[in-house]
């Protein structure tokens, strides 16, 4: 063993970053033996802990540094980021408050109080913080960094971009850089410009496994699925067994294809510990067997992983009631549009809002109504359920102001257009819950409701993983029914008020008359009909949803009715159906 403890220091240092996490925690602990009163082992063997998963142990090692030599400042903060990392927040911040009355003038101090305020779910607070830290050191690229992240968090999709680009112009051959630069410029709508971001994160991470997830998002996203499964094969090979790389390449091989990959998804099942892993792997190996037309296997897997991820995001129906009381109460039934609000126009092109259920065929009818030359697919625009969040928690209430401010609002926040845009399609299915505020602040705006049975929406959506912070109701079959009650709820209410601006479209028809309904539909949103409306599927613009390869596939009625196959797996939810709310339901 080295003679001086700064080398034995660098050889550990070496480990951690060679990736051989084990070796670099048994040498470093070695090495507090021989030299009890350097306070970097102790550090040291807390961050090889971090790094192998391991915050809670980790904690013990930084606190013991911190003792050891209390004018060292790594520890400190490693510990502060070990804390957060386990949601212990308050005491993160405890600690935080001692060292900036001490240090107020340190940036690395104001990037962690910027990260625990995130964690906290303070994001002003934590913009603040992070906008400070870069007052006092613009040239630190992370702090850049996680700004850019938290104003793609809140909407603020060019402010992350420039984010992004600030960071850029100081490590142009940085691979988190490229990342992070292809999700603004993704969120934005950018699409070719964020491939090529990516494509530069792979030349420039070429091992990275979250690079290598995006880029074959961002090329399935954009048809290229050859492209994307190849990604995904130089991912598993890099990384085997990666949960995300297999629910990923589950989802795009066929039947055949995927055959040679259930071994391996069973296998990582059987060695995750984690219910976030299990999740993706069960829905993976769900996939797999339905292929094969196995059934039983195919609904054992699908249950195995809705539990798994209502183990770890629980879901609250009675908030989601309370909420669908606050935002009816702004709009009584029977009051004239106007009279609630004072409606206010905005200029620039017609928001067409395409709504409904989740999986109910908005992905279709947007890319129907974008195939027009003249029309923009936004995708699933986040800004009116931001700017409308006052009133949805009750903070504040809607009148005329209110509705002027949600209409410069929500036209700020839109993607860049082409030029000759005469009309945008915001395909946020869940904007359902919002049509009274958005119909009062856009009066030239129009909606296109889809309408589909429950039944076949609720079994794509158990079938389904939904990772968002909104979507905790889709993994319990009787949390999906009551939010398909309280959306009927919403729409009877809505229609009653707007039935001018409001174009019911039933899914099972769609598919049945594509051109049909497409001729009906840019009616109904003051649009010349075009022959590539009714043919979607050859529509080249990017696919964001879940219904990505669904909608390549071409218009189809497959699904019409598929619940019927699978009434035993549904009997909870159909059992949770309101029959006053859906009384056209037959026993079927």
């Amino acid at each position: 063993m080295a003679a001086d403890p700064r080398m034995e220091a660098q050889k550990i240092a070496g480990l951690l970053q060679a990736g051989k996490l084990r070796p670099a925690f048994k040498a470093a602990r070695t090495a507090m033996k021989r030299w009890p009163r350097e306070a970097f082992f102790a550090n040291l063997a807390g961050l090889a802990l971090v790094h192998d998963g391991d915050s809670r142990q980790a904690v013990g090692y930084f606190r013991k540094a911190m003792e050891l030599n209390p004018a060292f400042p790594e520890p400190a903060q490693n510990l502060i980021q070990a804390l957060v990392s386990l949601d212990r927040v308050e005491t993160a911040q405890a600690l935080l408050d001692k060292l900036l009355a001490q240090r107020p003038r340190d940036p690395e101090l104001w990037y962690q109080q910027a990260l625990c305020h995130m964690r906290a779910g303070l994001s002003d607070e934590a913009e603040a913080a992070a906008s400070h830290a870069l007052a006092l050191a613009p040239a630190t690229v992370k702090v850049w960094l996680l700004r850019g992240s938290l104003r793609m968090d809140r909407g603020d999709f060019r402010g992350a971009l420039a984010d992004c680009r600030e960071a850029e112009k100081l490590a142009p051959q940085d691979g988190e850089v490229a990342l992070r630069l292809s999700h603004a410029l993704g969120a934005l709508r950018r699409d070719a410009e964020a491939l090529q971001a990516i494509e530069r994160a792979a030349n420039l991470a070429p091992t990275d496994p979250e690079v290598l997830l995006r880029h074959a998002t961002l090329l399935n996203e954009a048809g290229r699925v050859s492209e994307a499964k190849a990604v995904l094969g130089r991912l598993l090979t890099l990384v085997p067994h990666n949960p995300d790389g297999l629910y990923e390449l589950a989802r795009l091989q066929s039947a055949e294809e995927n055959r040679t990959v259930l071994p391996e998804v069973e296998a990582a099942l059987r060695k995750t510990r984690s219910d976030r892993d299990r999740v993706l792997l069960e829905f993976a190996a769900a996939r797999i067997h339905g292929q094969s037309g196995n059934r039983k296997a195919e609904a054992r897997h699908i249950a195995a992983a809705n539990a798994a991820d209502a183990r770890q995001r629980p879901h609250d129906f009675a908030g989601a009631q309370a909420q669908c009381e606050r935002i009816l109460s702004h709009f009584p039934e029977g009051t004239p549009l106007l009279e609630v609000t004072g409606g206010t126009g905005s200029g620039g092109p017609l928001p067409i809002f395409v709504l409904g259920m989740m999986r109910s065929g908005t992905t279709l009818t947007e890319q129907m109504i974008s195939a027009h030359p003249a029309v923009f697919g936004a995708g699933e625009l986040a800004a009116a359920a931001r700017l409308t969040m006052p009133q949805v928690k009750g903070e504040a209430g809607f009148g005329a102001e209110e509705a002027a401010a949600l209409a410069r609002g929500y036209r700020a926040a839109l993607p860049d257009m082409p030029e000759g845009t005469r009309a945008f399609v915001d395909k946020m299915p869940a904007n359902y819950r919002l049509i009274g505020y958005l119909a009062s602040a856009l009066p030239e705006a129009r909606f296109v409701h889809l309408v589909r049975d429950p039944r076949d929406v609720a079994l794509s959506i158990w079938r389904t993983h939904f990772p968002a912070a909104a979507m905790t109701f889709t993994a319990d079959l009787e949390a999906i029914a009551q939010m398909a009650n309280l959306y009927r709820r919403y729409m009877a209410h809505w229609r009653a008020l707007f039935p001018q601006r409001i174009l019911d479209v039933p899914y099972a028809d769609l598919v049945q008359d594509i051109e049909g309904w497409s001729r009906r539909i840019a009616d109904h949103c003051g649009l010349d009909w075009v022959p590539e409306m009714a043919a979607p599927e050859r529509n080249p613009a990017a696919v964001r949803t879940a219904s990505v390869n669904q909608v390549r596939q071409g218009v189809h009625s497959r699904s019409v009715g598929a619940w019927r196959q699978h009434r035993e797996a549904l009997a909870p939810f159909i059992a949770a159906l309101d029959p006053a709310l859906w009384p056209e339901l037959d026993a079927g």
